[in-house]
């Protein structure tokens, strides 16, 4: 990712509970949607962009990287605050690793199936599950898989209207 300056509207996010930022909690900005752009200016984009990240941030689960806010700032940023997971993709462990250990593999499999269970309870579905969509973390120094990219997961009544419209 990129480092840079954010805004004060989002450099002052407080995380759930009302964590101040001195607490060096390190989470993930998206900017997704500024003003200056062709998505920026269309409603239609920014709408759904609030749609999805309001839906990404109901999952809870230690197996889904979290939604902590997102909004649209004073300046017309229109962004998504996520629990910051640092690791390598699937995608790349598989690269480098390969051929896995079968435990190992079991362990990452058990926990991508949590989360999306997590997200199949609130009736939600993520199209896009992929090996480059998973992160694997390091937490209490165990090896955790965590789905990323909730930010496009669908309801699931939406999805059955979008499939009647093929």
């Amino acid at each position: 990712g990129t480092m840079m300056a954010l805004p004060p509207s989002i450099a002052n996010l407080t995380c759930p509970g009302g964590t101040p930022p001195s607490a060096a909690v390190t989470v993930a900005v998206n900017v997704t949607v500024s003003p200056g752009n062709d998505v920026g200016s269309d409603e239609t984009i920014v709408g759904r962009f609030r749609r999805e990240a309001q839906t990404a941030s109901k999952i809870r689960s230690p197996h889904v990287v979290s939604v902590v806010d997102f909004g649209t700032t004073g300046e017309g940023l229109t962004f998504l605050v996520m629990e910051y997971a640092e690791g390598k993709s699937l995608r790349e462990v598989i690269q480098s690793d390969a051929p896995l250990n079968p435990l190992r593999a079991a362990r990452f499999t058990t926990h991508i199936a949590r989360g999306l269970s997590a997200a199949h309870r609130l009736g939600f579905i993520h199209p896009d599950v992929k090996p480059a969509n998973v992160v694997i973390a390091q937490e209490n120094g165990q090896e955790v898989a965590k789905l990323r990219d909730c930010g496009i997961v669908r309801n699931n009544e939406e999805s059955k209207e979008d499939a009647t419209k093929l």
